[in-house]
């Protein structure tokens, strides 16, 4: 929806997330601090740099009501998750949410409480004096005080906005938090925790305090009173009368104790009132703190998973070893390869984490992860100018794959290596990180292809790209393929033509590479076939055929015009339904053509039906034409023996 007035969008905002900063540790202030002046502080009367503190900490949170007026906002994701810029919506809202508990936590409660009369607090010890000369009862100054408590009461309606901070948290900081820092959802959750408790141990102490305040303003025997009278005894010489700050820590100590426990010390509950109060703490604290242990105990097994899952991989390892006796070198290599491929695998398993991602981000995340290693092959570089090079290197990186290998390995040839760690040696060259070999494998002749080795001088961590996954790309990057075949010629020429020259010029063989006829011992990748490719070795002709009859392909899909690489799934569908099935026909559910293969018209079916039926007799009929020359063969090879051995018969009675 378009934007009606001044909107603030947060997304766009550069100042936004500061602001959010500014927020948090205001809700931090009034956390911690509102609660201590409210219970055990006498501050109010008076302007002190705490009022002007807690003035200051007003004006922040009436600016941000007027921001939230103006600011964007992201529906639920149940409602699409778009965001609303439309001013009006907006202002309805925040008034159906939050504006009660803001508006309630800035009203001025704090003017009822002033002394007008001598606003800095110049004259308070020459009043007290004289409301003492004058005679005032004792009981009408404990009146005045819990008036003046309970109206003190009203501030901690600002604790209410404390309940925001999740808003704010979620926002900005915890992206803060994760991107920044780094830090792990188990991490959060632990310094969620440890807040939440020592919120709750503060909140707590002043909650244990606040109402012994009340007795004691009231003249009921109270811990605070017996507190005091302690304190006196034992420091009256050295610090005088207790201060709040003294009363404040002797809450916290109880507090602290009472959540984890530990048992109580010299703060016990005087009257019936403070016992009751006191049950009801230990209940609450007990529930809190078994939240917290459990909490902990969760978090500590989630806390580092890969960890988790390497230990356990060791150990299978272990038993491995022990259950088949292996030797103590081979153990040690054992477990020094896996300590050194640990990464290795937990990047392999992050495969899964990427198939959750939808196509686009599967090839973003993939592409911003790979790119520079892809950047090392000659003939992948500069291919990410066009939107399609960029398509086509993305779908490369996420067949890429990570293979490690340890020290005097012999790595196979047949795929294509970038070095990602480790040093290895071919053809006499030291080749380190991101450095490249087996381009050649785009190349159709065996014998140009370079068979020398590469060996692991140290543990080795290489990406590897097979020529399967790379022909699987490229079915979808006609461009691409261009540029592929282009590079595979080059080779071609090149290796084609330093060859002859050295055997037919300098009469000697190639040294710069190892022809196929010229290797031995060499370890070979071996590329299996995929279904589709399997699909085009047995359907070939048919494929062609089909392909070149345009009656034939209007027929597939209603009439629309397959690629070749679509054409061969739904060659590949009819063959599994073809052949998987019909083992399955004992089966009373068993699924129809079309039922079994979504996507595939009935027509398209029939047409691959019959060109594969056509195909197997076309097969069968060469089989009985191999068979029938196989027997006629046999015929005259029986033939010929026997005229052999007349022959030697005859020559065996013309010599006696």
């Amino acid at each position: 929806m378009d934007a009606k007035g001044f909107v603030i969008d947060p997304r766009g905002s550069k100042w936004m997330p500061h602001w959010d900063i500014v927020m948090v540790f205001a809700l931090l202030f009034v956390a911690i601090v509102t609660p201590v002046e409210v219970t055990f502080s006498d501050e109010g009367k008076y302007i002190s740099v705490l009022w002007v503190i807690n003035r200051v900490v007003d004006l922040l949170f009436i600016f941000d009501i007027v921001l939230l007026l103006n600011l964007a906002y992201q529906t639920h994701s149940d409602d699409g998750g778009h965001w609303i810029v439309n001013k009006r919506r907006i202002v309805i809202h925040y008034l159906k949410g939050w504006f009660f508990v803001d508006f309630i936590s800035v009203l001025p409660f704090w003017a009822i409480t002033m002394d007008y009369n001598d606003i800095f607090g110049l004259q308070a010890a020459a009043t007290n004096a004289a409301m003492i000369e004058n005679s005032v009862s004792e009981s009408d100054l404990r009146r005045a005080t819990v008036l003046f408590r309970t109206i003190k009461l009203l501030r901690l309606l600002k604790l209410a906005r404390v309940l925001k901070a999740s808003r704010i948290l979620q926002r900005h900081l915890i992206d803060i938090i994760m991107v920044k820092l780094e830090f792990t959802y188990a991490v959060l959750k632990m310094l969620k925790l440890v807040v939440l408790l020592l919120l709750w141990v503060h909140w707590q102490a002043c909650l244990w305090g606040l109402v012994s305040n009340f007795m004691d303003d009231l003249g009921y025997p109270n811990w605070i009173s017996h507190f005091k009278e302690e304190h006196l005894k034992a420091f009256g010489e050295l610090t005088g009368p207790a201060t709040s700050v003294d009363i404040y820590g002797a809450a916290l100590y109880w507090s602290a104790m009472t959540l984890t426990s530990i048992g109580y010390g010299e703060m016990l509950p005087i009257n019936t009132a403070e016992r009751y109060l006191c049950a009801c703490y230990m209940f609450i604290s007990g529930v809190v703190w078994t939240y917290a242990i459990g909490s902990v105990a969760s978090i500590a097994t989630t806390l580092d998973p890969n960890g988790v899952l390497f230990h356990n991989t060791m150990d299978s390892l272990n038993y491995f070893m022990r259950e088949r006796s292996l030797p103590r070198p081979m153990r040690h290599t054992l477990r020094e390869y896996f300590q050194s491929a640990r990464k290795v695998h937990q990047v392999n398993q992050d495969a899964d984490l990427l198939h959750r991602m939808s196509p686009l981000l599967q090839g973003t995340v993939a592409l911003a992860a790979n790119k520079r290693w892809l950047d090392h092959i000659w003939f992948f570089r500069d291919m990410g100018i066009t939107r399609e090079g960029r398509e086509f290197i993305a779908a490369v990186a996420k067949v890429l794959v990570i293979r490690a290998f340890i020290s005097h390995e012999r790595l196979p040839i047949g795929q294509l290596y970038v070095l990602r760690r480790g040093l290895v040696v071919k053809m006499w060259r030291f080749l380190g990180r991101g450095k490249t070999w087996g381009e050649d494998m785009v190349l159709d002749s065996l014998e140009l292809m370079d068979h020398s080795q590469a060996v692991a001088l140290t543990y080795v961590e290489t990406f590897t790209l097979r020529r399967n996954d790379l022909e699987e790309v490229l079915l979808d990057f006609p461009i691409a393929s261009e540029r592929i075949r282009k590079a595979a010629r080059r080779i071609t020429m090149q290796r084609a033509l330093l060859k002859y020259m050295c055997v037919h010029v300098k009469q000697k063989s190639v040294r710069s590479f190892a022809p196929r006829s010229e290797a031995s011992g060499f370890t070979e990748v071996r590329n299996g076939m995929s279904l589709e490719q399997k699909v085009d070795t047995l359907l070939g002709p048919v494929l062609e055929q089909t392909l070149n009859d345009p009656n034939a392909v209007q027929e597939l899909d209603g009439g629309s015009n397959p690629s070749p690489k679509t054409f061969k799934r739904q060659a590949s569908a009819l063959m599994m339904q073809s052949w998987v099935k019909p083992m399955k026909t004992s089966s009373p559910h068993r699924l129809s053509g079309a039922e079994a293969s979504p996507g595939i018209g009935r027509d398209t079916s029939a047409a691959l039906k019959s060109s594969i039926d056509q195909l197997a007799a076309q097969q069968k009929t060469a089989f009985d034409a191999i068979s029938e020359q196989q027997s006629a063969m046999a015929s005259q090879l029986l033939a010929l023996t026997q005229a052999v051995a007349e022959l030697k018969g005859q020559s065996a009675g013309s010599t006696g």
